[in-house]
């Protein structure tokens, strides 16, 4: 992903959006939509393990906040 990415001056929901399509425009939304049904079907993780996926993916930073509030709500 870009790592150039500025969210600044968003609203919480635009910036969380903005973010998820950010991953959808790096993955492609097949992906995208493969990934989100692997992470629901494991249950919630670690938000550790989750950034760590991703991170391995190329997706760092808020957009990987982003997604996991997406799929799980808060982090515990």
């Amino acid at each position: 992903m870009r790592y150039t990415t500025e969210y600044k001056g968003m609203t919480p929901t635009e910036k969380r959006d903005q973010a998820i399509n950010d991953i959808k425009e790096y993955l492609g939304l097949k992906k995208f939509h493969q990934m989100n049904e692997q992470f629901k079907a494991a249950g919630k993780i670690d938000a550790g393990q989750f950034e760590f996926i991703c991170m391995v993916g190329g997706i760092e930073g808020y957009p990987v906040e982003a997604w996991y509030l997406t799929l799980y709500g808060a982090k515990q």
